[in-house]
């Protein structure tokens, strides 16, 4: 993430998990650092689709409390001043995880998969 620490504009990033000595941006807000864990990240492509393998512990969504993605804490595009808004024009929330699993808006699990499990899971992602 490094590369971010030159730009000119700061990006807004913030709760991600940092794993197996990965190291965040000077940017990142309330980073959870677990640089000893190794996730063991495997992508299986098979005959019913694509599976991510992965080690995940659930302790990571009571960790630090991360804030619901919404239009208000994205705040306004530089470029064109406007706010971030769906498609449809509708004001951007994050409720629901890359599976339509609706987020605990209170404290949304770090990642794309809202509390997926615990341990050494298997997901299949398409």
């Amino acid at each position: 993430m490094s590369v971010y620490d030159a730009t000119k504009v700061s990006p807004q990033m913030g709760g991600n998990i940092f794993l197996a000595g990965a190291v965040p941006c000077r940017h990142e807000k309330n980073p959870i650092l677990k640089a000893d864990f190794d996730p063991a990240l495997k992508v299986a492509e098979q005959a019913n689709g694509v599976n991510l393998q992965i080690k995940f512990d659930k302790a990571w969504s009571l960790e630090k409390k991360r804030p619901h993605v919404t239009k208000d804490l994205l705040g306004t595009v530089i470029i064109p001043k406007l706010q971030y808004e769906n498609a449809d024009g509708s004001p951007v929330s994050i409720d629901a995880d890359y599976f339509g699993k609706l987020r605990n808006a209170a404290n949304p699990t770090p990642g794309p998969f809202e509390v997926p499990g615990d341990g050494l899971l298997e997901i299949k992602v398409w």
